[in-house]
């Protein structure tokens, strides 16, 4: 059994994190040709684990907390299964200006106009009556189909209105200010938290 402290490579099948006494630090090589298991509370404090290769069925049974920078960079992971909470800062690389923001959510939208509008709902149900999924905006994007090669026929997008239970897009013909005729299909890519 190993103990915690630095590593230059941990080799084995399977390989129980849990060894390590919720310790784990670096790792300049993890190969696990079999089973991975963090049964435990396990935390990878500024992790670097490069050029892994981790070929069995992995399984998080416990809190997996990663604190610091953590490289996974040329590494292949299959068959991964987490069943409790990944925690870190940040995970996903979204940022509000210069502040990370962690737990965001993106959401993409497709439907169809009628008299020149059409409705998003970010919510549980994608209705009116869902619960919200953010409970902050960061960034609404929408763009309408219109297959054209005039620059005049384009349909142009709006935001209407926006909150975190509804997203209104106004889409109305570029050269005469019109609305589009219905059933014209919008994307939208909503961003929150």
């Amino acid at each position: 059994m190993a103990t915690a402290g630095t590593y230059a490579s941990l080799t084995g099948q399977p390989t129980q994190l849990s060894q390590f006494a919720n310790n784990i630090n670096t790792f300049a090589t993890l190969t696990t040709p079999g089973t991975l298991n963090v049964s435990g509370n396990s935390t990878l404090a500024a992790t670097t684990m490069t050029s892994n290769t981790i070929s069995g069925n992995e399984t998080v049974t416990g809190n997996l907390t990663v604190n610091g920078t953590t490289n996974l960079a040329a590494t292949t992971i299959s068959g991964l299964t987490l069943t409790g909470p990944v925690t870190g800062t940040p995970l996903n690389g979204v940022y509000n200006s210069s502040t990370a923001v962690t737990n965001s959510k993106i959401i993409y939208f497709k439907g169809t106009t009628t008299q020149g509008q059409v409705t998003f709902y970010p919510t549980t149900t994608a209705t009116s009556s869902g619960t919200a999924i953010f409970s902050t905006l960061l960034n609404v994007q929408a763009n309408a189909v219109l297959a054209t090669t005039s620059g005049g026929s384009c349909p142009c997008t709006s935001i209407y209105s926006a909150s975190t239970t509804s997203i209104v897009i106004n889409c109305v013909v570029a050269a005469s200010g019109n609305v589009v005729a219905n059933g014209t299909v919008v994307y939208a890519t909503v961003t929150g938290y």
